[in-house]
């Protein structure tokens, strides 16, 4: 009885996490790109886009790649600006990958007003709760909080990877807002029990035969949104 108690929490463990990465990717595409695809064995491909204006997502141009800038004279302070502007609104926070981080922090200019010393505040350490061992908060550039982050995922081929490309660099403020929205619970059963709804409705069930079989599933149909895709601006740093 234990065995079989176990396999059934493991089963529903692995499925939680499976619906968990979906909405964390939706949440992650929201940001960087303004849109997400979706797609399953019960749906054709569908993109579900937030509207982001063209100038929100920035490549930076020829001549204007921070690898080829001076280290010792130049300043990024005018290209961070001008990036901010971009967005709807005040922007708190700068999070990048490892690539990115090097480059900036690569400029004299840079780490000479690189505040280190200065406390996270309440909201940052909210933003960053629990995640110590995949985010490092490097300090404040002004008002804005530099944090580095290499959360990742486990792809479909087994693949560990990356949510952040290399060399994204994303601004935004801590106070943004997503929503979390779930498609209707369909199933009969789920239904029958008063069920309609929910974020997750997990069932297990026993075939009859020989073998008898015992199998598991937790259905959710998530669908995370992003009201004001504005609110960020993603640069892809050269």
């Amino acid at each position: 009885a234990y065995r079989r108690l176990r396999m059934i929490t493991d089963n529903v463990k692995q499925e939680e996490h499976a619906i968990v990465q979906v909405e964390e990717m939706q949440a992650v595409n929201a940001v960087l790109y303004g849109k997400y695809t979706m797609e399953g064995d019960q749906f054709e491909k569908i993109e579900v886009d937030f509207g982001r204006s063209t100038k929100n997502n920035i490549t930076q141009g020829s001549g204007k790649e921070w690898s080829k800038q001076d280290r010792d004279t130049f300043d990024p302070t005018h290209d961070i600006d001008l990036y901010c502007d971009q967005a709807s609104g005040l922007v708190n926070i700068a999070i990048m990958d490892g690539t990115g981080w090097r480059l900036l922090n690569g400029f004299k200019l840079f780490r000479e007003k690189l505040d280190t010393r200065r406390g996270s505040n309440s909201q940052l350490e909210t933003a960053v709760k629990d995640l110590g061992a995949v985010v490092s908060f490097k300090g404040y550039y002004g008002d804005l909080a530099i944090v580095v982050a290499k959360t990742s995922y486990i792809a479909e081929d087994g693949i560990e990877k990356r949510y952040l490309p290399d060399g994204m660099l994303v601004l935004g403020n801590t106070a943004a807002d997503g929503i979390r929205c779930y498609g209707a619970i369909q199933d009969a059963q789920a239904l029958s029990e008063g069920v309609v709804a929910s974020s997750r409705y997990p069932k297990h069930w026993l075939t009859v035969g020989d073998p008898a079989r015992e199998f598991t599933m937790t259905q959710s149909a998530p669908l995370m949104v992003l009201p004001d895709p504005d609110e960020f601006v993603v640069v892809q740093v050269k």
